[in-house]
């Protein structure tokens, strides 16, 4: 049974079942787009790939560099900066590359007024090392350091190495 409310003009307002079946209809069409949603936002998430992390060494046990850094997402600015930083395992195995790039300062000619100088105008030195190696650079200097992994990475703790690489300024002849 339907009551009509009588009203001026062409809004009507219906009270019983098929008022109900609408509303229920609505409802259910709204948590469908939520759920919807929610699931395809997890997919998304779960389909962002990182095979790079980018972190300051905190220290070195045994073949397990411990390090704080962003992975690096292409695209994806979201996962950098200092309030999304993590905490990482980095396993080194017997067929991770460490590479170092040594720079040495820039000459007389190559500082330009002020003392400015381009990186990428500097003598260097590449050459691949051992883990003893960067071990011993770390205790002399603060690294930052450049993984690579072949697998996707992306909010890991524990992180297997292809390659890692870093860079060194040789101010003082200390490497």
């Amino acid at each position: 049974m339907q009551t009509q409310i009588p009203t001026q003009g062409p809004i009507q307002i219906t009270t019983g079942r098929a008022s109900n079946i609408r509303i229920l209809i609505i409802l259910l069409i709204v948590i469908g787009v939520v759920v919807a949603g929610y699931f395809g936002w997890e997919y998304l998430k779960s389909r962002l790939v990182s095979n790079e992390f980018v972190g300051s060494i905190e220290k070195i046990e045994d073949n397990i560099i411990f390090a704080k850094g962003n992975f690096i997402v292409e695209g994806h600015n979201e996962f950098l900066g200092q309030d999304k930083t993590k905490e990482v395992k980095i396993t080194v195995a017997s067929g991770t590359k460490i590479i170092r790039t040594l720079l040495e300062p820039p000459t007389e000619e190559q500082l330009g007024p002020g003392g400015i100088f381009y990186p990428e105008d500097l003598k260097r030195d590449v050459k691949e090392v051992d883990l003893s190696a960067l071990n011993s650079d770390l205790q002399k200097i603060s690294i930052t350091i450049n993984v690579k992994s072949s697998k996707n990475i992306l909010n890991k703790d524990v992180i297997e190495a292809s390659e890692i690489s870093y860079t060194l300024m040789n101010y003082f002849g200390n490497f």
